[in-house]
C-alpha cells in the first residue's frame, strides 16, 4: 500500500525531473542561457518566490522591458529569432526557480563552499548532485515503513527485536546504497566539487535514521533519571555514546542544524515540557464538569436570552434634543425587532 501510494506523490521539486529527456533539455537550456539568469546575486529567495508568484511569463515581459541595451540578454534575443520556443523556455525558467526555493538551504550551501557558484550557466552541477540526493530520497521514502517498525520497538524497550531488525535491513539495503554513493563519487569527480550535507545525507545508507531512532528513545529515560538525582544514568551515557558513534562519520557544512539534532531537541522539549503543546492527539481530552438542569431551568434560561437579545437588539430612538442634521428626514420610520 505504501509503495502504490509513493508512485502517486512527488516528494521534492527535483523529483519532476525524473525523464532522461527533460534533464538533458534542462541542463543545455542552462548551459546556453545560464550567464544571464542564474547568478548566484539574482537567486535571492525573495526574489525567485516573487517571479514564482507572478509567474515566468511576466518575468519575460519585465526583463523585455527593462533590458540594457549595453548588455543584450541572449535568452530574449533567440526568443525574438524564434531559434528557441517561449513555451520552451518558461517551463526551463521554472524548473529552475522551483528547485532553488523547495531547496534554498542547499543552493546556499552551494554558493558558500563552491566556486562554479559564481557561474550562472554551472548551476546545473548543483541540479545534478539535487537529482541524485532526490533518487536517494525516494528510495528511503519507500523504506519508511520499515524504519517506523524500528522506532516502535526501541520506543518500547524491545531491544534486542530491534537490532535483529536493523541487521536485517541494513543488508536488504547494502546494495542500494552502494549504487548511491558510487554515483555520488562520480559526480564529485566529474565536477570538482563536493556538497557536504548531501555527502553526509547519502553516508546515512539508509541506516543512520535508526541510530536517531534509539538517541531519541533514551532521551526521556535519561531526563527521569536526571529529575530523581541519578548522576550515574545508564540511559544518558548510551545516549552520549550514540551521538559520540553517530559523528564519527556525519560532518555538515555548517550553514544549517542537522535532522538528527533537530529530531534530538525537538524530543527534550516535548518531554521536559509535555504540557506546552506540541503536536495534538487524534482526539481531545477535555475535562468539562457537568451541571445538569431541570427542564423548567432551561425553559427559564431560554426566554432570558430571549429577552436580552431582543434588548439589545432593538433600535435606539433619537435624543428630543438632539438636531437632526441638515438634508435628514426630520421623522424616522423605526420599528423594533420581533422576539422571535
Amino acid at each position: 500500500l505504501w509503495s502504490e501510494h509513493s508512485r502517486t506523490m512527488r516528494i521534492s521539486a527535483v523529483d519532476g525531473l525524473r525523464k532522461e529527456g527533460e534533464w538533458e533539455e534542462l541542463e543545455d537550456f542552462i548551459q546556453v542561457y545560464g550567464r544571464d539568469l542564474f547568478h548566484a546575486s539574482q537567486l535571492t529567495l525573495g526574489n525567485v518566490r516573487s517571479i514564482l508568484h507572478h509567474g515566468v511569463d511576466w518575468f519575460l515581459d519585465y526583463l523585455e522591458e527593462e533590458q540594457d541595451p549595453i548588455h543584450p540578454i541572449k535568452l530574449l534575443d533567440h526568443l525574438d529569432s524564434g531559434a528557441i520556443d517561449r513555451s520552451d523556455a518558461e517551463w526551463s525558467l521554472e524548473q529552475v526557480y522551483s528547485i532553488v526555493v523547495d531547496r534554498f538551504d542547499r543552493f546556499l550551501e552551494y554558493n558558500t563552499t563552491t566556486t562554479q557558484s559564481d557561474y550562472g550557466e554551472m548551476i546545473y552541477c548543483l541540479l545534478e548532485f539535487l537529482r541524485l540526493e532526490a533518487h536517494y530520497d525516494r528510495d528511503a521514502w519507500n523504506l519508511t515503513p520499515l524504519t517506523l517498525v524500528h522506532e516502535i520497538l526501541v520506543r518500547n524497550s524491545l531491544l534486542d527485536a530491534a537490532d535483529v531488525w536493523e541487521s536485517t535491513f541494513e543488508m536488504q539495503t547494502a546494495d542500494l546504497a552502494d549504487q548511491h554513493l558510487k554515483d555520488l563519487r562520480r559526480l564529485q569527480k566529474r565536477y570538482g566539487m563536493k556538497m557536504p550535507t548531501i555527502t553526509d545525507h547519502l553516508r546515512e545508507r539508509f541506516v543512520k535514521p535508526l541510530a536517531v531512532n534509539r538517541m531519541v528513545s533514551l532521551v526521556k529515560r535519561a531526563i527521569s533519571d536526571a529529575r530523581n538525582g541519578n548522576v550515574d544514568s545508564e540511559a544518558f551515557q548510551m545516549l552520549y555514546d550514540e551521538v559520540d558513534e553517530y559523528l564519527d562519520d556525519s560532518w555538515g557544512s555548517g550553514v544549517d542544524i542537522p535532522d538528527w539534532l533537530r529530531a534530538l531537541e525537538r524530543e527534550v522539549s516535548e518531554v521536559s515540557h509535555p504540557d506546552d503543546g506540541g503536536r495534538p492527539g487524534t482526539e481531545a481530552e477535555l475535562d468539562v464538569p457537568s451541571m445538569p438542569i431541570t427542564r423548567s431551568e432551561f425553559h427559564n434560561q431560554v426566554i432570558n436570552w430571549k429577552e436580552n437579545l431582543g434588548k439589545r437588539n432593538k433600535p435606539r430612538l433619537p435624543k428630543k434634543d438632539t438636531e437632526l442634521q441638515s438634508g435628514e428626514s426630520g421623522s424616522q420610520n423605526l420599528e423594533p425587532l420581533d422576539d422571535e
